[in-house]
């Protein structure tokens, strides 16, 4: 008999397989159970090894000994062991089946239920491990955010006393030298969302958090406050004061001043506030800006008379009377009072705030911002806007500040720079992220303006216009298809309907683009400039020139910005375009004669 008959006979093979198959079967069993006994792998490792080293000797113990009824014996080789052998062969077979069976359940539970689970677990474990490692490396210097106070009265009524507190607070530390502050919109997002402070940290890009309470019980004030590490997860101060209301502001500028000592950082000179503001009319502003931040048009009366009161106790009081510009002219905006004399109003309480604080920024740029809106004199627009940029020293503010006059003069460069520092300053909110797809759209720059979209439609699936900057984008960017699916899902009728008609002509989906063609006609929303850029897209130059001559000044659809219009770039080539030309340009040309000196901050070069 040859040996490798020899080995068939004695089982030698199956016995080897046997083996293999049930020591894979119990270092399975081991590796899904061990853990649920917080058992060390090394136990693991010492089956694997144990049973790798017992091959060897259970081959041999197979060659040497044979299974019969009466249990395991020498093999003898004798006529009775040839035929217990198939008797034997057979349960050895069943036995690796049975493993087989056994292991392939126990891979299944452990592949499909146990594994997605452990995975779980150890993303989560490890995030939090490396939460605070990245987050030390992702924040370059010194940053706090501050959080929204909580409201701690007995009725839950002072949230205005809360919000304010916090956000004046925002404004203290934004004037400290080498200390970045996260925008009250991006912090305040935050309020509900249940993360914990690190987490809140990594979404604002921050180093510290900055929280607390307080309470106002007659004219008693308690405040408590925090500083977190959220680098180290660790409190780093606190404090509670327990004050009366007129010592408001001494107790912001301590607060201040024991940030700034922690975080060793320098106040600028004013950082603290003016204590002379009359703490009564303090209240009432605080008020006031509680309500004016819910932007509720049916808010305005009750913001007007709390201002009004405000100054009426004192007169000096700068940010009443700059609020007071404010809301009389958002009357005009939400349409909630007669415009003319709202802002008139609205220009006297600006011109009472320029007189208390001539150093204020802010004030000229509302009055920039005003002539632009309502006067549309963009030269005088500049002489106010060119006087607030002088006023500032930041150099990226300086462009904040030009920005609305910027786009009206064509500058699209510093807007896109602009908004892109926006977008990585408050990562969380979605109209920053709208606005810079609008300021790409603006330059051009298709595919950034998709996933700016994509990623503001991320943080607020209902943003208005999402959709349609989303939609206008792909189309532009030769993405049909998905220009045609964002625009099914844009609720403005101006945006959704000229989109979809020019991806489903695209698409040589004619029959369709005649029946969305017919909606737009049917619909008050949508400018003849639509149809003129439909049929300059289908080629259809004679409709184009048609759609253009019904274009109303009334209606500002003749604007500088209509002979830049990418969708319309075919029809320069006609004769017919001079005429397009020369109206556009006698009715409201590119105002290249208006002169806005805006410094390019140095790290945008």
């Amino acid at each position: 008999m040859s040996f490798f008959s020899e080995l068939k006979r004695r089982n030698v093979v199956r016995a080897g397989v046997t083996y293999v198959v049930f020591s894979w079967l119990v270092i399975q069993v081991a590796e899904t159970l061990f853990p649920l006994f917080d058992l060390d792998d090394s136990l693991v490792r010492l089956l694997v090894i144990i049973f790798a080293v017992g091959f060897i000797p259970a081959l041999v113990c197979a060659w040497i000994l044979e299974l019969t009824p009466d249990g395991f014996r020498l093999d003898s080789g004798s006529s009775i062991s040839a035929a217990i052998a198939p008797k034997t062969s057979r349960k050895t077979d069943s036995l690796i089946m049975l493993a087989l069976a056994l292991a392939l359940s126990i891979f299944s539970y452990d592949k499909f239920v146990l594994d997605p689970k452990r995975d779980e677990h150890l993303v989560e474990a490890t995030a939090s491990e490396l939460r605070a490692d990245g987050l030390a490396n992702s924040v370059e210097g010194e940053s706090i955010a501050v959080l929204p106070f909580s409201d701690m009265s007995q009725y839950g009524d002072q949230g205005y006393l809360s919000d304010g507190f916090a956000e004046e607070l925002m404004s203290n530390l934004a004037k400290m030298n080498g200390l970045r502050v996260a925008s009250r919109t991006s912090s305040f997002s935050l309020r509900n969302e249940g993360l914990s402070a690190v987490q809140m940290a990594q979404r604002l890009n921050v180093s510290h958090i900055l929280e607390g309470s307080i309470r106002l019980a007659g004219n008693q004030l308690r405040v408590t406050v925090q500083l977190i590490d959220a680098r180290l997860d660790t409190y780093v101060w606190s404090e509670n004061y327990d004050r009366v209301f007129d010592d408001i502001f001494t107790i912001q500028d301590d607060i201040a001043a024991q940030v700034a000592d922690v975080l060793e950082v320098k106040l600028f000179a004013g950082t603290t506030q003016n204590e002379s503001i009359n703490p009564e009319a303090h209240n009432l502003y605080l008020q006031a800006a509680y309500l004016f931040r819910k932007t509720d048009p049916d808010d305005c009366a009750s913001i007007i008379d709390l201002l009004t009161r405000a100054v009426a106790i004192d007169p000096g009081y700068f940010d009443a009377w700059f609020m007071l510009g404010d809301i009389y002219q958002r009357q005009v905006i939400w349409e909630v009072a007669p415009k003319e004399p709202s802002l008139q109003l609205s220009y006297e309480a600006n011109r009472k705030a320029a007189e208390i604080r001539p150093e204020s920024a802010r004030v000229y740029r509302r009055m920039g911002w005003m002539a632009l809106r309502w006067d549309e004199d963009l030269e005088q627009a500049a002489v106010y806007i060119q006087k607030a940029i002088g006023l500032t020293e930041n150099p990226i503010a300086k462009v904040s500040i030009a920005a609305a006059l910027l786009r009206q003069l064509g500058r699209t460069e510093l807007l896109v720079k602009l908004s892109e520092h926006s977008a990585a300053k408050n990562p969380t909110i979605a109209q920053v992220h709208w606005e810079l797809a609008q300021r790409y759209i603006d330059d051009g720059q298709y595919v950034n303006a998709i996933g700016s979209a994509k990623t503001a439609l991320t943080l607020s699936p209902g943003i208005d216009g999402g959709n349609g900057y989303l939609a206008y984008a792909l189309y532009m960017n030769g993405d049909y298809q998905a220009a045609l699916d964002a625009a099914s899902k844009e609720e403005l009728d101006e945006m959704r309907l000229p989109i979809s008609a020019m991806a489903l002509d695209a698409l040589d989906r004619h029959a369709d683009a005649q029946l969305v063609l017919q909606e737009m006609r049917e619909s008050s929303r949508v400018s003849q400039v639509s149809f003129a850029e439909f049929y300059a897209r289908r080629g259809d130059v004679n409709e184009a020139f048609s759609a253009l001559e019904s274009l109303s000044p009334e209606a500002d659809e003749i604007d500088w910005r209509l002979l830049e219009n990418p969708m319309l770039t075919s029809l320069h080539e006609d004769i017919r375009w001079q005429a397009v030309v020369d109206e556009v340009n006698a009715v409201s040309p590119k105002p290249d004669h208006v002169r806005l000196e805006v410094p390019v901050p140095e790290e945008w070069h």
